[in-house]
């Protein structure tokens, strides 16, 4: 058996050193690409949230919107440039729109579907429509038949607020409010 020279030993603690590094560096199988290939796709999305609300008496405070009944955010009653939730993973979500005065409809429902796309903005419009809470009635009177009240009647709206009116008055009697 023939001696190792040092110049020898030393080649070859360097040759396997350089190989580990290669491997360290750009994976197995050698260069190009460190850890053995690309970066995995992104998995996550964005939702933009908006809201346009119409009618008579709106919603004052505005409303909360929930994505999958934990992210929840305020927005305005009318909010075009909407309310952003980043980071949501690729795929569909529940959002709800709520805090929603009892005299306002939501479109299509106060819970919806959207669907985000990884590395793409989705965005969920929800309109809100809000009818009068406020108003005026009229009541108007036609009585037929034989033997007529001459006094007329009393009309009561809501237990508490009352006033005459003829048997047959075709204009009537107006409560307003």
């Amino acid at each position: 058996m023939k001696p190792i020279h040092a110049v020898h030993a030393w080649a070859a603690l360097a040759l396997i050193a350089a190989c580990h590094l290669d491997q360290l560096v750009n994976g197995p199988g050698g260069s190009g690409g460190g850890g053995g290939g690309s970066p995995p796709p992104p998995t996550s999305g964005n939702l933009k949230v908006t809201t346009s609300t119409t009618g008579s008496n709106l919603d004052p405070d505005g409303y909360t919107v929930t994505v999958d009944g934990t992210h929840g955010q305020s927005i305005a009653t009318n909010n075009s440039t909407g309310v952003t939730f980043t980071g949501l993973g690729a795929g569909s979500h529940d959002v709800v729109l709520s805090g929603v005065a009892a005299n306002c409809t939501v479109s299509g429902g106060a819970t919806q579907t959207a669907t985000v796309t990884a590395s793409q903005t989705a965005t969920l419009p929800f309109s809100v429509s809000c009818s009068a809470t406020t108003g005026d009635l009229t009541v108007t009177t036609s009585t037929t038949g034989s033997d007529l009240d001459p006094d007329g009647y009393t009309v009561t709206i809501d237990g508490t607020n009352s006033q005459p009116i003829g048997s047959n008055n075709s204009t009537g009697v107006t409560f307003t409010g």
